[in-house]
């Protein structure tokens, strides 16, 4: 099946993008576009291993990162899987990296970040106990105990000193705090009872995974002493108010991240090639995608892209001037059995059913 012009020339500009930012930057380019999932690390192997070989440590990487997050245990081996092959390695964020990216960050020796980019705090998500089908902030149940527990002990406070005032102080302190726990307890009670032990502790839990993940990579791959690293990825899990909450350069570098400031041209570029990629596998699938929405991880060409070439698929159809009506008629055949490729963004370009005459014809048949 031949791609329509306007997805040729998509392939052609991204081609052409590709370089010209890897020429600014010297190093050789991985793109890492979408919501991380359990296919994450075997897509970097097989992707490093198809253009580096072995696993040396000697190359200098830089990865394109744009992700809203994601789960965090292929996050933190995706890191492990890169440090592989890569001895330098250097984090590009245009825009969000948020979640389980910004954890991916961490790994990174240095991470350039452009004005509009972002990271985001490391709560996790965990599912919420009042309803099943919904997702929240680990954070959220975690520190509402700690409210009700604040709450608790300022309440008694007050009862306590509004009782010493209206009395005189003429009650005996151990019966107005005895006055003042029952208080405090008929009200605080009921709320607590609609927190399970089991959930509470698993809130905790979790929380206490993205710290230590947060923790090891800074330690293994930062400049920070371990004294920071601690304060940082407790900052990160803790210290911001939504989990959707914008980590801009500046915070970033106020938590003392090894963060420097994007060039403005190569943020622009690298924007263009966000955009680029996620047209090409909304509507081919080249390259795949790290879950079924519009996303591009490895290096530029893929691999099912060369492929793909081999058998001239991405060939505009050639008219012969000698012969212009034949040549029309097998168009017009090509077209009527073309099918549009799938919007699965596991597989890739989808194949002929018979190989030979998908070769012969450049046409990729629907199965």
């Amino acid at each position: 099946m031949d791609l329509k012009p306007e997805l040729i020339a998509t392939i052609d500009e991204l081609s052409a993008l590709t370089d010209r930012v890897q020429q600014h930057t010297s190093n050789r380019l991985l793109f890492l576009i979408g919501t991380f999932d359990y296919t994450l690390p075997d897509r970097l192997m097989n992707e490093c291993r198809r253009v580096f070989g072995a696993a040396t440590q000697q190359h200098t990487l830089d990865v394109l990162l744009v992700s809203p997050g994601g789960l965090i245990d292929p996050a933190y081996i995706g890191v492990l899987v890169l440090r592989q092959y890569a001895e330098t390695l250097r984090v590009l964020i245009p825009r969000e990296a948020k979640s389980a990216a910004t954890l991916f960050a961490l790994g990174a020796d240095s991470i350039l970040m452009a004005r509009t980019g972002h990271l985001g705090p490391l709560d996790a998500q965990v599912v919420d106990p009042r309803n099943h089908a919904v997702m929240m902030s680990a954070l959220d149940g975690y520190q509402s105990v700690e409210y009700i527990r604040n709450y608790a002990l300022e309440t008694q406070h007050v009862v306590v000193r509004s009782t010493l005032d209206r009395t005189d102080a003429r009650i005996p302190l151990s019966d107005i705090l005895s006055h003042a726990e029952c208080f405090v307890d008929k009200i605080v009670s009921p709320i607590l009872a609609q927190v399970r032990p089991l959930d509470f502790g698993g809130w905790g839990r979790t929380l206490d995974i993205g710290k230590a993940y947060a923790k090891r990579l800074l330690e293994r791959y930062g400049s920070q002493s371990a004294c920071f690293a601690e304060q940082i990825a407790y900052n990160l899990v803790y210290r911001y108010p939504y989990h959707g909450f914008i980590i801009d350069l500046e915070e970033a570098m106020q938590l003392r991240l090894d963060v420097e400031p994007m060039d403005v041209c190569l943020a622009d570029h690298l924007t263009s090639l966000v955009s680029l990629a996620k047209r090409l596998t909304r509507e081919t699938s080249i390259g795949g995608s790290v879950t079924t929405e519009p996303g591009y991880v490895g290096f530029w060409p893929p691999e099912d892209l060369e492929q793909a070439r081999e058998l001239r698929v991405f060939q505009r159809p050639s008219v012969d001037v000698e012969d212009e009506s034949t040549d029309q008629h097998e168009v017009a055949q090509r077209e009527a059995a073309a099918t549009q490729y799938p919007d699965d963004a596991s597989g890739l370009l989808p194949a002929s059913q018979n190989s030979e005459e998908g070769v012969k014809d450049g046409v990729s048949g629907a199965r």
